[in-house]
């Protein structure tokens, strides 16, 4: 069944007038019938979400809705559950990953068969290898070892080991860069993984223009997708689905990287290259 975002608007619109809030931050009704579609395109208002409610039922819904993209702001947001024009402009314009956070490919046969891996070809119970079909222009550095920098930064806080392939047919992971919304606001996206035996994807925007920062902080952010981690509701986290001044996994991603995957062997737990004397004649 799909939204009717008119209608779900002018609900929303008088919720906004009702709140009190000041009318220079009010959107207006078109904007806000944007808006909505953007939290549905999004995957963050679902259909399901909104279905045979009405009044205030469905108000509450939406407001979840919008709740939870404020809390997945990284702190850019205030959290109150109004969809005013600060949200509505993080919305369109803010630098942020879109993920695909329902796990579509599990659902998607097409997808399945087309992306399954072959039974003959294996891979340790925490590895990835990662096939590179086209990377994006950085500024001034060399995506590649950006790329290499990004995945070290998930196996040095969990048990993962992921390598770079030049087989497609030996790969799990796909990453590719292909054209997403256009410059700004979408920066990458990725698939919600493990793999499963399904190769997954992550993409970056082509039209995106990409410095040594921006470009390793979004793809340590769409590897953490891969690996299983949806958007945090917590500010400070690599995970925030805004860019914000991390690159590297922080305390609660590392975490729960390492509850999929494992904690990252210590040193003694790393045997050493045995050695074989040298025997002196």
């Amino acid at each position: 069944m799909a939204i009717d975002f008119k209608n779900l608007a002018t609900l929303v619109l008088k919720d906004v007038v009702d709140s009190g809030l000041a009318e220079k931050f009010r959107p207006k009704l078109a904007d806000l019938e944007r808006g909505l579609k953007r939290l549905s395109d999004d995957k963050i208002l679902l259909p399901e979400d909104v279905q045979g409610k009405k009044g205030k039922t469905l108000l509450i819904a939406v407001r979840k809705a919008v709740e939870l993209a404020q809390k997945t702001a990284g702190g850019s947001l205030t959290v109150d559950s109004l969809f005013g024009m600060q949200t509505l402009s993080w919305l369109e314009f803010g630098t942020r990953c879109l993920g695909r956070a329902l796990k579509e490919w599990e659902n998607d046969p097409v997808y399945r068969q087309e992306n399954s891996i072959p039974s003959n070809v294996k891979f340790g119970k925490l590895e990835i290898r990662y096939f590179i079909e086209k990377l994006p222009l950085v500024q001034t550095s060399d995506p590649r070892k950006l790329l290499e920098q990004a995945w070290q930064s998930w196996m040095d806080v969990c048990g993962l080991t992921a390598t770079e392939t030049d087989d497609f047919d030996r790969c799990n992971v796909v990453i590719t860069t292909q054209q997403i919304d256009g410059i700004s606001n979408i920066l990458a996206d990725a698939h919600i993984g493990p793999p499963e035996r399904v190769r997954l994807q992550l993409r970056f925007d082509q039209d995106e223009v990409f410095d040594e920062f921006r470009f390793e902080a979004t793809a340590c952010h769409e590897i953490g997708h891969l690996l299983g981690l949806g958007h945090s509701t917590q500010p400070g986290n690599l995970m925030n689905s805004s860019l914000g001044q991390l690159k590297k996994p922080g305390p609660e991603d590392a975490m729960l990287a390492a509850q999929e995957w494992g904690a990252r062997p210590t040193p003694a737990e790393i045997l050493p290259t045995p050695v074989v004397p040298r025997v002196v004649r």
